[in-house]
């Protein structure tokens, strides 16, 4: 399988339930799928842009055994939105 030849370590959903498509896919070639749902569209409820890059950065970086920074993360998003309240 091409994903198991290029060492793919995990397959990331955008939704939940992932779509059937996506479950096959991670079911044949027996790489995990995420639990968590990176948001390809729109911004997480309630979010603004910066917080949800920072929430999609930290799953892909957390999936793939990195440490991601989440107090840098939400200084950086508190910037943002004391820049916009101006």
């Amino acid at each position: 399988h091409q994903l198991r030849a290029r060492k793919v370590p995990v397959l990331f959903k955008e939704q939940e339930p992932p779509s059937k498509l996506l479950q096959n896919l991670s079911r044949q070639s027996r790489i995990s799928l995420v639990a968590t749902p990176i948001i390809v569209d729109g911004l997480d409820p309630g979010g603004t842009t910066i917080s949800t890059a920072i929430k999609n950065t930290c799953v892909i970086v957390e999936s793939l055994s990195g440490l991601c920074d989440r107090k840098t993360g939400n200084l950086l998003n508190n910037r943002w939105l004391s820049t916009k309240l101006r």
